[in-house]
Order: structure tokens, then sequence, then C-alpha cells
């Protein structure tokens, strides 16, 4: 059995986020382990690409762990605890019985973020079947396109991926996210986009789709050629050719209403963690951590000077990144 780091390492946030509100992260398997190799990736280029399901910690000493217990008693906003992190969490095959543990905990709804590249498979199925929600990631229409942006693990095919898609979505009835990640000039023409809404329509009729997200790279990108479409084109083309989805926008910084919850010393550490996950602005951070921006910017222009994290600009704006 395989170790990831002991600790609350595996916890992160609560964050905000542009999609699901205020969320607790539980990462449960290793940077970056996944079954895709996206080019869009906002954590970097995979590290293991595979479709083994195995058992990357040990589910006793997960639900030991006070962090999460203290989070959710602690008063803060949640409004879900999030299966995500640094790679595909259907890769960990203990992660049917971690939701039902963690749901036994708290009654805060349990989403899991999955690619969808293994629900062709009846135990991943099962698996999910215990979560509230489940965010299912589709975005190409067509094998070629499948291939440029998500770079499988060669057991896979759009088709196979589809299929458990399609399968899922039959058999699941609680909450349904589509999320489709739109790139200038990789899968967002006319044509593709039509595929893409038949395919949508294709889900619809086998069960009613709770939301279907069109997002776009705000981030740092594995690849670094990685463009989002011009706004107002992609409002016009989804409009057209994506017409039951919406678009996710940007955090409203100052629409949000949250506490300070932290002493500073604990600071870089919490910055350290969501750094470890995904690049962020200063302002996303001061959000996501529920700490004044001039507190935030001290401890990252510390940590700059040590060498524990970089920034880059990125879309007009600086990213932290580890």
């Amino acid at each position: 059995m395989e170790k990831m780091k002991s600790g609350n390492k595996i916890f992160y946030g609560p964050v905000a986020s542009r999609r699901f509100g205020f969320s607790l992260g539980i990462d449960i398997v290793p940077y970056k382990v996944c079954s895709f190799d996206c080019i869009y990736c906002q954590i970097g280029r995979t590290t293991e690409k595979t479709i083994e399901r195995r058992k990357f910690e040990d589910i006793n000493e997960i639900l030991l762990q006070e962090k999460i217990k203290k989070v959710i008693s602690g008063g803060y906003k949640i409004d879900y605890l999030t299966f995500s992190g640094c790679g595909e969490p259907t890769l960990h095959q203990g992660l049917g019985l971690l939701i039902k543990k963690v749901k036994k905990i708290s009654d805060i709804p349990v989403l899991v973020l999955t690619n969808g590249s293994l629900l062709y498979r009846e135990d991943v199925r099962n698996d999910l079947f215990e979560a509230d929600a489940v965010k299912i990631s589709v975005d190409a229409a067509q094998e070629d396109i499948f291939k440029k942006v998500n770079k499988p693990f060669i057991d896979l095919s759009l088709e196979k991926v589809l299929e458990g898609i399609r399968y899922f979505l039959s058999k699941f009835h609680k909450t349904i996210f589509i999320e489709i990640m739109l790139m200038s000039q990789v899968n967002d023409d006319y044509k593709h986009l039509q595929k893409l809404n038949l395919l949508i329509q294709e889900f619809k009729v086998i069960r009613l789709l709770d939301k279907i997200h069109i997002n776009t790279p705000v981030r740092i990108t594995a690849d670094p050629s990685v463009k989002s479409p011009d706004f107002q084109m992609l409002k016009k083309a989804v409009s057209s050719y994506l017409p039951d989805a919406a678009i996710v926008e940007e955090l409203k910084h100052n629409k949000i209403d949250v506490p300070n919850r932290r002493e500073t010393d604990e600071l870089q550490k919490e910055i350290l963690s969501l750094l470890k996950r995904r690049p962020e602005t200063l302002q996303n951070l001061s959000v996501a951590l529920n700490t004044a921006v001039n507190e935030v910017l001290k401890e990252l222009n510390i940590l700059v000077k040590r060498k524990k994290i970089k920034y880059k600009n990125y879309n007009s704006l600086n990213y932290y990144y580890m």
C-alpha cells in the first residue's frame, strides 16, 4: 500500500470556488496520479498516468484525523465536502467507504470532482453512488480532440469513457454537474460546439442535469500555449450552440463576506497547502483563506523570498505557485 504524507495535508480549505461556493477539499490521491494528462490542468503535467485503482491511504488513518472534524465544527462556511485535489479521486479504491465515513461525521453534502474516465467500471460507479453530488468533466465530443485535450491513458477511448458516463447517469439519482473546459482554437470552434451540444442533449434524455458549466483556463496551465477564448465571442457561441450551459464567472471578491479564521502563524502552512494543488492570485487566496489581503501578501512575500513559492504573470494577473 502506498502512503501519502501524513498529517492534515489531505485536507485543504475551505476554499472559495467559482462553481460550488465554499468547499473543504479532501485530497486522497498522490500528486499527480491521474488517468488523463489534460493540457489545461492547473497543477501541471501528470507524473503517473494510470487506470489502476489502488489504496493510496489507509482509510482508518484518514478518519482518525481531527482536522476535518475541527473545521466542520468550527463555524466556517462550507457548502460541500469535496473529493478532488492533486489527482483523479476515483483511482482510490477506498473512495466509497471514505465517503460513507465522512457522511457520518457531518451532514454537509459530499461532492466528487471526476474526469469520468473510470465510470465504465462497476466498482467506481458503486463508490460514487455514495456521494450527494458528482461533477463530471466532458471536454470533447470527438476522438481526436479528446486525445489532444485530455491525453488519456492508452486504453481509454472517448467512446469507452462516454459509455461509462451514460450508464452512470442512468443509475445516479442525485445531483449531477457536467463541466466543459473550452480553450481557444482547441475545442471551441462551432462544429465542435454543435457536437458537444448533441452530446449534452443525449445526456438529458437519460436524466436531468442539474447544471452544465462552461469553464475556461484562468490559471497557469500544464501546456503554456493554452489560452482562454475571447469572452464576448464565447458568450455568443455558448448562447447559440450550448444554450443549456452557463459560463463560469470569476469570483466577486467584494461580494463575499467571510471572517478571519486563523492566527498569522498558521497562514503560511495554509497558503502552501493551497498552492500545492493549484496556482492562485493574491485576491483568490485572500477569499479562500478568509484573511485580509495585506496579511496574505506579507506571507506570500516571505515565501517568495525563501524560494518556497514562485509567481508568474498570466492573463494580466500574478499567480503564485509551487
